[in-house]
């Protein structure tokens, strides 16, 4: 689920409690973001690091343009990775994380310098292209056996 904290800016009582990411959608990928919430300034306890969780080859990206899904730098990282760099809202973060072959989560970085932290899921999609056989029997067969497979 992508958590409403994770779509506008938001400070209530002097804490940063929303930031605004962006889900650069890659055609035809492999890996979609199904999870991704902002820890914040409270619960990340002056921790700065991006929690995630994919089957694929995670990459810190930089810089981060609305709209970008490949990148002038791209980093191979782990599970758990070290956000240091900040901005002032209303810009947003210049730091995205992509997997291979997969979507982009990008605006990431410290709002305002403040200590926060994101949890982010790539999972793999199931995609299902038919052949293009030549008789008419067969190619409906297929579609079929396409159609079947989105009940998967």
């Amino acid at each position: 689920m992508i958590e409403e904290n994770t779509k506008q800016f938001k400070m209530e009582e002097g804490k940063v409690t929303g930031v605004e990411l962006f889900i650069e959608k890659v055609p035809n990928s492999i890996y979609k973001i199904t999870e991704l919430s902002l820890i914040d300034e409270t619960e990340a306890k002056g921790r700065t690091i991006a929690f995630c969780e994919s089957p694929s080859q995670l990459f810190l990206c930089y810089p981060y343009r609305k709209g970008r899904t490949s990148f002038e730098n791209e980093i191979p990282v782990g599970k758990e990775i070290v956000i240091s760099n900040y901005y002032n809202p209303p810009d947003y973060g210049w730091l995205a994380i992509k997997t291979e072959e997969g979507d982009v989560i990008g605006g990431l970085g410290l709002p305002y310098n403040r200590h926060v932290s994101f949890n982010v899921k790539f999972e793999r999609q199931h995609i299902v292209s038919p052949p293009q056989p030549s008789d008419l029997e067969t190619r409906i067969k297929n579609i079929e056996d396409w159609i079947n497979g989105f009940s998967l």
